[in-house]
């Protein structure tokens, strides 16, 4: 459990999140067009007067929803775990090194 918890804080969690949360706001970015798509094809139902406006975001938002979904996923399948960092300050400068594995860590 140790291990695991020494090993888990060598890893660059943030970077991680941050790139599976833009995959999640980029997928769903194209809930936009499909906003807009749907206004061309069918403007009685979906328009911004008349009642429309809440079909038109329901649209949107499901849309939003599963686009963000599939494009974390894709993130998630090439990005699995976050990367490895190894921080050394030796000689008063300070590098950050991304590796592909983790210093210690049980091969």
């Amino acid at each position: 459990m140790v291990t695991m918890i020494a090993t888990a804080q060598k890893l660059d969690w943030r970077a991680w999140t941050l790139g599976w949360i833009g995959a999640l706001i980029s997928g769903g970015a194209g809930a936009i067009g499909v906003g807009f798509g749907a206004a061309v094809v069918d403007p009685e139902h979906f328009n911004v007067t008349n009642g429309g406006l809440h079909h038109l975001g329901e649209v949107m938002a499901i849309s939003f929803v599963i686009s963000g979904i599939v494009s974390m996923a894709k993130y998630l399948q090439i990005h699995p775990v976050p990367v490895p960092v190894t921080i050394n300050m030796q000689g008063g400068d300070v590098t950050i090194k991304h590796g592909d594995s983790v210093p210690g860590a049980p091969e």
